[in-house]
């Protein structure tokens, strides 16, 4: 599936609600699955002996990064008309 397009946040465009809608979704999804992959990582990694304060601190920062990219494209999103 292709990106949305990116627009200044607030700016309404010809979009909408269902795409709006549609939009929202997939930002949402490609959030939790990468949550999901995040989990899955350090599961893996756990029985590998790591400390398990630097495999909290790894988690946390990934964690926040993928956060700050759903926000940031969510703030993006065009204004349904």
């Amino acid at each position: 599936m292709p990106a949305p397009a990116l627009s200044a946040p607030g700016s309404r465009t010809g979009l909408s609600s269902d795409d709006w809608q549609f939009r929202q979704n997939a930002i949402t999804e490609r959030l939790l699955t990468a949550l999901e992959d995040v989990v899955w990582r350090y599961r893996a990694l756990a029985p590998n002996g790591l400390p398990p304060g630097l495999v909290a601190e790894a988690v946390t920062a990934e964690v926040a990064h993928h956060l700050l990219v759903a926000r940031d494209a969510l703030r993006r999103l065009p204004i349904p008309d």
